[in-house]
């Protein structure tokens, strides 16, 4: 069986999919693609400390919820190119309110890319129905990134309590507790750049 290391900085998606993260050399055992040739592929994790972070680095910013998932990609054809790069899925994502951003997108539905769990050290957000204030880049396709890998998300329960992904960094999340519903979208909006 041949084994093929997909690099997580690999060729334009640098910029979208893995903006404030770095790639590691060190591998991981992942799944046998359609050839039967060994995926190998690991990330080292987010580098965001802070909300403020996650907001300049982001083109949109959205409240909403999960829908269900909806295709499994690769990274090369959400970017339209003939390249392969990390196994992605796409999730339908029900945007009830635009924070910062591209205001018209307000009542939509958006299909926002995750790492498969063939990638070791990324994070995975997405769950059918969970609630989150997503930081997002848009990919050449119109699909939509997650910044940081997944860390570009905060969860928003019933209650109106936010938390964040396992496995962020312990700055980032040390951030999100001291913000409400509230004081959180005032803070996006002084911090987004765009």
């Amino acid at each position: 069986m041949q084994k093929i290391v997909i690099r997580a900085a690999v060729v334009a998606t640098a910029s979208l999919l893995l903006a404030g993260c770095s790639s590691s050399l060190a591998t991981s055992p992942g799944t046998a693609n359609s050839n039967g040739e060994q995926r190998i592929v690991s990330v080292d994790g987010p580098e965001f400390g802070s909300v403020e972070q996650l907001a300049a680095e982001a083109d949109l910013v959205v409240k909403g919820h999960f829908g269900a998932r909806s295709e499994a990609v690769t990274e090369g054809a959400l970017n339209g190119g003939d390249w392969e790069g990390l196994p992605m899925e796409l999730w339908g994502f029900v945007v009830d309110e635009v924070v910062a951003g591209d205001e018209t997108l307000a009542g939509t539905t958006i299909q926002v890319s995750q790492v498969t769990t063939d990638v070791d050290g990324a994070i995975r957000p997405a769950s059918d129905g969970a609630s989150a204030v997503l930081f997002l880049k848009p990919y050449p396709s119109g699909a939509y990134a997650i910044v940081g890998l997944g860390a570009g998300t905060i969860f928003v329960d019933e209650s109106g309590d936010l938390s964040v992904p396992d496995d962020v960094p312990a700055t980032l999340e040390k951030d999100v507790e001291k913000l409400t519903s509230a004081t959180v979208e005032r803070t996006i909006e002084n911090s987004f750049a765009k």
